[in-house]
């Protein structure tokens, strides 16, 4: 793979990433929202979510999951449910006083967990990322590549992965960002909520 083929992948890969999705708004409420640490383990776990797509697909297990009506009808209502309740959950959440950086060691253990949690959820259960990636391995590797090549676009995908959702949550998460979005916490939350309801349902309604 040439440098020139680098340079395509990882911008398809960034412009990709960087899309408005399910990850991104789930991301931009957390960080807005929540102590930084909540919202680090939230892009932490979209992270993970990337890294696992990245696998299956360097073993080949994409075609597997693309190709099977039945595995990717579960993975596309699983992932469309996930949506539209974490959607439901933020319609129905209520105001909370900000919380200072200087106590986010008061977040409890669990929540973090549950934190990291949902953004690894929100992630795997996206089929559309599933097609995404077998897409990329399409354009730039051939059918009868090696691992190493499949590893190097897979590395390229989740690299970006590590360094764009941290680095967003730091930049959302800032003391300016987080004042200009205090007051209106509430108009957030219902519209990340009716976004993500979208979304789950534009998920479900996605053909095979």
């Amino acid at each position: 793979m040439t440098f020139l083929d680098l340079s395509v992948l990882a911008s398809i890969c960034f412009i990709g990433m960087v899309s408005p999705g399910p990850d991104f708004i789930l991301v931009t409420r957390s960080a807005l929202t929540l102590p930084r640490r909540y919202a680090m383990a939230t892009a932490l776990g979209i992270v993970a979510g990337c890294l696992l797509h990245a696998s299956y697909c360097v073993l080949g297990l994409a075609i597997v999951l693309t190709q099977s009506i039945l595995l990717f009808s579960l993975v596309k209502y699983a992932g469309a449910a996930y949506l539209m309740y974490i959607g439901w959950q933020a319609l129905r959440s209520s105001p909370t006083a900000p919380v200072q950086e200087s106590h986010a060691d008061l977040v409890p253990q669990s929540s973090l967990t549950k934190a990291f949690t949902q953004g690894f959820l929100c992630n795997v259960l996206n089929p559309k990322l599933a097609l995404f990636l077998l897409s990329l391995f399409t354009q730039f590797i051939s059918v009868h590549a090696g691992l190493v090549e499949k590893a190097i676009v897979a590395s390229v995908f989740v690299a970006e992965a590590a360094l764009y959702w941290p680095l967003l949550v730091l930049v959302l998460g800032s003391a300016l960002v987080r004042e200009a979005f205090e007051r209106c916490q509430r108009v957030l939350d219902r519209v990340c909520g009716v976004l993500l309801i979208g979304l789950g349902l534009r998920v479900a309604l996605l053909d095979e």
